[in-house]
């Protein structure tokens, strides 16, 4: 029985092929024993003993699911990312989070980063240099702990959605204040007045913006807030 592989096909195989093998061969040669486990923050790094990484192992055979459940049962620990740093290291980083906005905790004594789910963690001005907007008004509650206000979750992915597709804008925003209401406030630099909206329209919102004072070239002398809650209107409160 004859067999026709088509070019494309045989060189895909046969890349799959080399892939298993090289693989197979990471798994069991002496060269990828592991030497060193680093675990950042530092502040973690007296729990490399209890993670059953050892010394001398292949690092292609080790727990490494265990590891990282081991690091997750801490009340302070939120996520793990754990990368092979090859050939004979393992790199674990422990609440690698991203802020996307902070929050004022402890009575207004303490500044925490809150990432796109809503956990916070003590903010660090040194490793995170951007200027990120304030949330106020929220629930008072302790570090790695997530913020149950029913709309953070929502400014939160905003915020994310906006960072993305136009970092000026983002930048530009300094404050946002929750309402009892369900409303927001936003604070943007350069802008003496706040914008009352909705907190699933914060990005919209922004956007008229800039169509109402560069399109328009209203008279905002008098202005004291602008209503940008309606889909069809832009009301200003003098």
């Amino acid at each position: 029985m004859n067999f026709n592989i088509r070019r494309p096909y045989l060189f895909l195989l046969l890349s799959a092929i080399f892939v298993a093998g090289l693989l197979a061969a990471f798994r069991y040669l002496h060269a990828f024993q592991l030497d060193a486990v680093s675990i950042a923050p530092e502040r973690f790094a007296g729990h490399a003993d209890k993670l059953a990484l050892e010394s001398g192992k292949n690092v292609f055979s080790l727990p490494i699911n265990a590891a990282i459940d081991c690091l997750l049962k801490r009340h302070d620990v939120l996520r793990v990312e754990l990368d092979y740093d090859l050939p004979d290291g393992i790199a674990i980083r422990v609440n690698e989070a991203v802020p996307v906005a902070l929050a004022v905790g402890g009575g207004g004594r303490t500044l925490f980063s809150l990432d796109e789910f809503g956990y916070r963690y003590r903010f660090d001005p040194i490793k995170n240099k951007l200027d990120y907007p304030i949330i106020t008004g929220l629930k008072d509650c302790r570090e790695y702990e997530r913020a149950d206000d029913l709309s953070l979750g929502v400014i939160l992915r905003q915020l994310a959605r906006l960072k993305e597709d136009d970092m000026d804008s983002y930048l530009a925003v300094t404050t946002i204040d929750l309402l009892d209401q369900g409303d927001i406030l936003v604070y943007l630099d350069g802008v003496r007045f706040p914008l009352i909206t909705y907190p699933g329209k914060l990005c919209r919102s922004i956007m008229q913006l800039k169509v109402f004072i560069l399109g328009i070239d209203p008279d905002l002398d008098q202005i004291k807030k602008l209503d940008l809650r309606s889909d069809e209107l832009i009301i200003a409160v003098k």
